[in-house]
């Protein structure tokens, strides 16, 4: 018989990330815990540059954009990142709109297949990535809250860790390798 699955919640890495600073746990979310808010804030930022990057679990391919009645493509408000699909064309995402950098215009004639970054709810997230997302989370929390030197190289190392079995499971669920994936490669070589 096979228990089931319990999944890092967000309260569960807003707990992490007050006992990293030596409080304690609040029962719910949201709290009236001026320190909980604050780690909801710091959570919340964390969690958008981690998936801003762009991961197998939070890319779309293919994805139509098609021009408003104004000859505008106005992007859902969960559109970390756009890139065409089509490498002779060039746009880019500004505010929540697409942009022709090379007419300078918003105005686009037809729709746009496009690579699409979409931020996903944290309950949507793979386990690694929530993972990596609360150590990192916990470790800037403490450092801006606690600023001590020792505690920041321990939970440095475990994110170190927690990055690396993120990327290593992006690897695998992408079916890629670092000799026939050069963003993966270029990623470890980052961290």
């Amino acid at each position: 018989m096979s228990l089931p699955l319990d999944l890092t919640s967000e309260l569960d890495v807003v707990n992490l990330m007050l006992s990293a600073i030596g409080e304690a746990d609040v029962d719910a979310l949201p709290s009236d815990l001026p320190e909980a808010q604050r780690a909801m804030r710091v959570l919340g930022v964390i969690n958008r540059s981690v998936q801003a990057r762009g991961w197998h679990w939070n890319t779309d391919l293919d994805v139509p954009l098609t021009p408003d009645g104004a000859g505008e493509i106005v992007l859902a408000g969960t559109t970390l990142k756009v890139d065409p699909m089509d490498q002779n064309r060039d746009f880019v995402q500004r505010g929540t709109k697409l942009y022709n950098p090379r007419t300078q215009t918003y105005t686009f004639t037809s729709a746009i297949k496009c690579k699409v970054v979409v931020l996903l709810d944290f309950e949507l997230l793979p386990e690694n990535a929530r993972y990596y997302i609360a150590v990192k989370a916990a470790r800037s929390f403490q450092t801006t809250d606690l600023g001590s030197a020792t505690l920041h190289q321990f939970t440095e190392a475990d994110e170190q860790l927690a990055l690396i079995n993120l990327l290593q499971a992006e690897g695998d669920t992408r079916g890629a390798t670092m000799l026939n994936d050069y963003n993966l490669a270029s990623r470890l070589r980052r961290s």
